[in-house]
C-alpha cells in the first residue's frame, strides 16, 4: 500500500510540473509569437532618418519584442549611453506588433569647419555629427583653435578658455532663442555675434548672460538696419549699449583693403547709399516729468511704462551713435530701462 500511495504522490509531482512547463512554454510563445515587432513609427527625428534610428534602436534580435523593448528603454541612462548624438528615447506599444519610437535628438548649438565637413556640437561641448551638410539655424564658429573635433567626444581646444567661451555663449543665445549666421573671436578673444548686416561686439568673456539677455530685448528695433551694437563696456552697473548705424564689419573692410573683389552688382556708391537708408516713420520718445520721484533717502528714481524702475537717470544708456533713442515704427526701447515700450 505504501508503495502505491508513493507512486501517486510521484505521478501528481510530475503532472503539475508538466502542467507548469507547458504554461511557461505556452506563455513564452505568446510573448515572442505575438509581440513580435512588425510595424515601426519613427517621431522628432530632424537630422536621422525614421529607417536610421529604426535600425539603431531595433539593433539585436531581442529588441524585436515589443515588451522586451519597452522595458529596456524604460531606463534613463539607456539612450545617452548607447546614442550619444541623442537626450532621450521613449519606446510606446501600439499594439502587441506596432510600436512607437520618440527621439529626442540633441540641440546643435553651433558648428565649425573640420577639414571638409562640419562638426556640430552640443551644449556640452561633444561633437554630436560631422557631416557635409549644412543645417539650417546654426551658427558658424570662427577665430576658434580646436585641435581635435572627434566624433561623440568632447572638442579639444589650445585654450581651454575659450572653449568655455564659446560654450557659455551658444548656450545663452540657444536659451534666448537668438541664433546669429556667425560666432567669431577675434583679437584677444573678443567675442563678435553676426547677424546678417548686424554685428554685435560683445567683447571679452564677461557678464554674457546679461548682455544676450538685453540683446534678446534690443534685437527686434534692429532688424532693418545695418551697423554694429557695442556692448563690450556693458556691466551689471552700467548697462552701457551703442549702435553705430551704417558701421561696416572691419573683416569685410580688410578683405577689400587686401584687394578682395566686391560682391557682382555692388559699387561703392551703392554700399554708402544703403548705408543711410532710414527706417519707416517712428514714434517719437518724449520724456515724462512725472515718471521721476525721490525714494526715502534722497535718490532719484525713474519709473518706465511698464513700471520697471532704475536709479542711473543721469544719462541715458539705449541710445544709438547720436546719442538718440533706439526706435522703430511702433516703439522704442526705454533709454533708461532698456524695456521696449510699444
Amino acid at each position: 500500500m505504501k508503495e502505491i500511495r508513493y507512486k501517486k504522490k510521484k505521478n501528481k509531482k510530475l503532472i503539475a510540473a508538466g502542467v507548469l512547463l507547458g504554461a511557461v512554454l505556452l506563455a513564452l510563445l505568446v510573448v515572442f509569437g505575438l509581440f513580435h515587432i512588425q510595424e515601426v513609427v519613427v517621431e522628432g527625428n530632424e537630422h536621422y532618418t525614421s529607417q536610421e534610428i529604426q535600425d539603431m534602436i531595433l539593433d539585436e534580435p531581442m529588441c524585436t519584442n515589443s515588451i522586451y523593448l519597452m522595458w529596456k528603454y524604460s531606463h534613463d541612462t539607456e539612450a545617452g549611453s548607447r546614442f550619444p548624438f541623442l537626450n532621450d528615447v521613449e519606446v510606446e506599444m501600439i499594439s502587441p506588433f506596432k510600436i512607437k519610437i520618440r527621439v529626442y535628438e540633441k540641440i546643435e548649438l553651433g558648428y565649425l569647419k573640420n577639414g571638409e565637413k562640419y562638426a556640430y556640437f552640443d551644449k556640452d561641448g561633444t561633437i554630436v555629427e560631422n557631416s557635409t551638410e549644412l543645417h539650417e539655424n546654426v551658427p558658424l564658429v570662427t577665430g576658434a583653435s580646436p585641435k581635435g573635433l572627434t566624433l561623440y567626444q568632447k572638442m579639444e581646444f589650445e585654450d581651454e578658455k575659450q572653449l568655455k567661451a564659446l560654450l557659455g555663449v551658444a548656450v545663452h543665445l540657444s536659451k534666448n532663442e537668438l541664433i546669429p549666421d556667425e560666432i567669431r573671436f577675434g583679437e584677444d578673444q573678443k567675442i563678435t555675434l553676426v547677424f546678417g548686416k548686424i554685428r554685435v561686439y560683445l567683447g571679452a568673456n564677461q557678464y554674457v548672460e546679461e548682455k544676450i539677455s538685453h540683446l534678446k530685448a534690443i534685437f527686434p528695433n534692429l532688424s532693418d538696419l545695418e551697423g554694429g551694437l557695442h556692448m563690450e563696456n556693458f556691466t551689471d552697473a552700467t548697462n552701457t549699449v551703442t549702435f553705430k548705424k551704417g558701421e561696416k564689419d572691419p573683416a569685410e573692410t580688410e578683405s577689400r583693403k587686401a584687394g578682395e573683389v566686391k560682391p557682382e552688382g555692388e559699387s561703392e556708391g551703392e554700399s554708402e547709399s544703403e548705408s543711410e537708408i532710414e527706417t519707416s516713420p517712428q514714434k517719437k520718445f518724449v520724456e515724462d516729468p512725472n515718471a521721476f520721484s525721490t525714494d526715502a533717502e534722497g535718490n532719484k528714481i525713474y519709473t518706465d511704462p511698464l513700471g520697471n524702475t532704475t536709479d542711473r537717470t543721469d544719462s541715458y544708456n539705449y541710445v544709438d551713435d547720436n546719442g538718440e533713442i533706439i526706435m522703430d515704427g511702433y516703439g522704442y526701447i526705454d533709454p533708461y530701462t532698456g524695456a521696449y515700450i510699444n
